[in-house]
């Protein structure tokens, strides 16, 4: 009895997890959005799933990723030039109040972006597509430009070895104690080929850096890294934590918004009232109480004016944090299914799903007779 049990818990895994890759697949090529933040867009408060431009970021993907790499030509030389512009990823705390983000951009994230036909309007998850889901931020001709010099330039360098038919679902994303990334590197062995994530400064620099930092097994950082993610989509409580540490600056932000969106519209208030009364008064006294309260009333209008605007500005300014906030609520849900899409997703689905719900991984090394990282 015990063992048939088992038998249908296993099925009704598996048919949960084929429910919910079809569900993400229905989704795409209906055109919404299954993932997290994404430069240069925003989830549409009015239609849930559907992203809407980022007026901000949608200029910086266009001018400083794919105009800058035309003008430049190299992954690493747009790099330089986002460091030179003061362009870094967004500072985020984590839920032990650790600030994180506002670093530059790593290499390899800036080739992810150059890379991604998001910004064409287009969805991909696995087989399933829809190629008119959002409002593209590049036109095709300038997006296949970008490609052929990103695939010519593929070709020439001869650290693409280790591209060897293996998805590293890491690359781009773990971090060295150094600062610097760590990228996939293989050796042979007596009997099979290994795999690891090495510091790219060791690798470029050799004994000419001070970093000691070891090579990391690919297959079980990849292994802690998705036990994790899974552990902490079963667990509400740690999910609800990340949210809420996650929205703590952005409610901050928004409270401080709607204060002065309240002050500024009592004020507005109090100024039409005594436009009125202005008024009220030129009415009655006619030609001669315009030279006494003219230049009074002119002023209040110039303030009204001016409020108005403020108004206009700090609610278009509030709009974008209600959104980033749904967002997250979604995100935070979609996050407890992670581990039966996981299970059921292929290792180039898996790399897509852990970018969206990790943005980086730093690595420290503890000192001992072994080198351990934490």
């Amino acid at each position: 009895m015990l063992k048939l049990i088992m038998v249908f818990a296993e099925l009704e895994r598996k048919l949960t997890a084929e429910r919910t890759l079809s569900t993400m697949q229905d989704r795409t090529e209906r055109g919404l959005w299954n993932g997290g933040f994404v430069h240069g867009y925003l989830s549409d408060p009015d239609d849930r799933g559907k992203l809407i431009i980022d007026p901000e970021w949608a200029a910086i993907i266009k001018t400083h990723f794919f105009d800058a790499f035309e003008e430049l030509g190299s992954v690493g030389a747009v790099q330089r030039h986002l460091r030179q512009a003061g362009i870094r990823l967004p500072k985020t705390k984590t839920r032990h109040g650790k600030l994180k983000g506002g670093q530059p951009f790593a290499k390899q994230q800036v080739k992810r972006i150059l890379r991604n036909r998001i910004y064409l309007g287009e969805l991909h998850w696995g087989e399933a597509h829809c190629l008119d889901s959002h409002e593209p931020i590049i036109d095709e001709r300038q997006f296949d430009r970008v490609q052929r010099k990103l695939d010519e330039t593929a070709r020439t360098r001869s650290n693409h070895r280790h591209t060897d038919g293996r998805c590293y679902l890491l690359r781009g994303l773990v971090q060295c104690g150094c600062g610097a990334m760590m990228t996939p590197k293989s050796a042979h062995g007596r009997n099979r080929k290994y795999h690891y994530y090495a510091c790219t400064k060791q690798n470029h620099l050799g004994n000419k850096t001070d970093c000691q930092a070891p090579m990391i097994p690919a297959e079980s950082l990849e292994a802690a890294v998705i036990d994790r993610v899974v552990k902490i989509g079963v667990n509400t409580g740690d999910r609800q934590k990340i949210f809420e540490a996650a929205m703590r600056e952005v409610d901050d932000e928004g409270r401080k918004l709607a204060s002065q969106i309240d002050i500024a519209r009592h004020r507005l208030t109090r100024v039409q009232v005594e436009i009125q009364n202005l008024l009220e008064v030129l009415k009655h006294m006619g030609r001669s109480g315009i030279t006494s309260v003219g230049d009074e009333l002119k002023q209040l209008e110039v303030e009204r004016e001016k409020l108005q605007t403020d108004i206009k500005a700090m609610t278009e300014q509030e709009s974008p944090i209600k959104q980033i906030t749904e967002a997250g609520r979604a995100f935070l849900e979609d996050w407890q299914d992670i581990g039966e899409i996981l299970g059921g997703a292929e290792p180039d689905e898996q790399r897509c799903l852990l970018h969206h719900f990790v943005q980086s991984l730093e690595l420290k090394f503890l000192d001992g007779e072994e080198k351990r990282a934490e």
